[in-house]
């Protein structure tokens, strides 16, 4: 029995990297109320059956927990105890029990199955590949969208169309294009890191050729997204790792990465101006170009146009960053009320409702952070602080080969919370960043 457990876990384990993608799409609708929607998706699936099978392995995880592991318990049961005070007690029940899977899970990973090295870049690289599968799909998505064929056939949301600026930013399988960008930032960054190696370990000219199309590939997608958090991230957490090999390691060649990440984002200009010149809209290729470039500049770059457009919004989308402005001085003045241990886990959104009533109580803060605040206080945020020098210093600790390499990672991640909040639809953040530390755990890139 326990020989089949095991298998059943490995399983599981190789078919994480896929799963991820499934964020939204298929997904199972139970029901809902007037505070939140009752849905199953296939990462939620995955991740009861494996943080059920993990707890037969909870002596040996306990035994294995390090005094900065411990952390991650501590934040855990708190966020569990703040259920009882919770002004949504249905919502932070099914949190902190999506919350106690995920550690389970994550430390089952990291401290129990221990895949070789061999097998993590195994797992990393079936990550890459689905990222360019994803990446294939969002493409399909935005030319059949122009092409007249309805949004309910290719899985676009609702503000996703050539309806909304003149050409469609896609959300493959995810609910938004927010969240298929954040999970493209993994896959571009390991991208990144298996070419550089290709390229220090003088690999054959056509495995650095079809290296470098996969990278140019999903950071163009990337951009493609339009999703702006994952893509500040992303630079961020490359402009962090490229700084450090210079300044620190004097590794001058690792500025190859931006002109290539420039080229990848040229190569999604001239995409979204194709798709705004193909689109039933009256937007050309040049439009389609300037109002991509004033809605990711926040509209800084403002190139002004002759004609009245046919699509929603004629340039920058101003509206879109009000909401989140909005919405994060809505948490403020609610976490103000209770500003040591918060609302209670879950209570974000009957909060903000009660203090705006024309927030919806299903609506959430779009700010990881200011959700944590809300939620669990100034006592929460002292917590994630915690964690966050507990990770690295376990890391360290661990002499962890290509410790940057991770850091820069938790930069990514940590930044892109700043633009949502949640878990089921990031559930990969907290999956596959424990299979990506393994792998740097074990594996050097150039001692970056």
């Amino acid at each position: 029995m326990k020989k089949w457990l095991n298998k059943i876990e490995w399983g599981l384990l190789w078919v994480l990297p896929v799963v991820v993608f499934f964020s939204y799409l298929p997904v199972i609708k139970l029901g809902a109320n007037e505070t939140m929607n009752f849905e199953l998706s296939l990462p939620l699936i995955w991740l009861a059956i494996f943080g059920i099978l993990s707890l037969r392995k909870i002596r040996l995880i306990w035994k294995k927990l390090g005094k900065y592991a411990m952390a991650w318990l501590l934040f855990v049961i708190f966020t569990t105890i703040s259920v009882i005070w919770s002004l949504n007690l249905l919502r932070g029940i099914l949190t902190a029990g999506i919350g106690w899977l995920i550690l389970l899970s994550v430390l089952n990973i990291i401290y129990c199955i221990r895949p070789t090295l061999k097998q993590s870049k195994k797992l990393l690289n079936i990550h890459v590949y689905a990222g360019v599968a994803a990446g294939i799909l969002c493409l399909m998505q935005c030319f059949l969208d122009v092409f007249g064929i309805d949004r309910t056939a290719t899985g676009l949301c609702v503000g996703c169309t050539y309806q909304a600026i003149g050409f469609p930013h896609p959300n493959g399988l995810a609910i938004e294009p927010q969240f298929m960008g954040n999970l493209l930032i993994l896959p571009a960054l390991l991208s990144l890191l298996f070419l550089y190696d290709n390229i220090k370990n003088n690999k054959s000219n056509y495995k650095i050729g079809a290296s470098l199309a996969l990278t140019f590939f999903l950071i163009m997608v990337l951009f493609i997204t339009f999703s702006r958090g994952a893509i500040y991230s992303f630079m961020l957490g490359v402009i962090c790792l490229i700084a450090y090999a210079c300044v620190k390691l004097h590794k001058f060649s690792t500025l190859w990465a931006l002109p290539l990440i420039v080229a990848a984002f040229c190569g999604g200009l001239l995409c979204q101006g194709l798709l705004a010149q193909l689109s039933p809209t009256n937007e050309n290729f040049q439009q389609g170009i300037t109002r991509s470039i004033e809605q990711m500049s926040l509209g800084i770059i403002d190139f002004k146009e002759e004609i009245v457009a046919d699509s929603n919004f004629n340039g920058y989308i101003e509206e879109s960053t009000e909401i989140r402005l909005s919405l994060n001085e809505a948490a403020l003045t609610a976490w103000k009320i209770r500003p040591i241990f918060g609302v209670g886990l879950g209570g974000a959104g009957t909060a903000i409702h009660s203090i705006e009533p024309s927030l919806s109580s299903k609506e959430i803060i779009q700010n990881e952070l200011f959700q944590i605040l809300l939620e669990l206080g100034i006592v929460g945020v002292g917590f994630v602080i915690i964690l966050l020098i507990a990770t690295i210093r376990t890391a360290a600790k661990n002499k962890t080969k290509s410790l940057t390499c991770f850091v820069c990672l938790l930069i990514m991640y940590g930044a892109s919370m700043m633009f949502f909040s949640g878990l089921p639809n990031v559930l990969h953040i907290y999956l596959m960043t424990p299979v990506a530390y393994l792998l740097f755990k074990q594996y050097s890139y150039a001692k970056i």
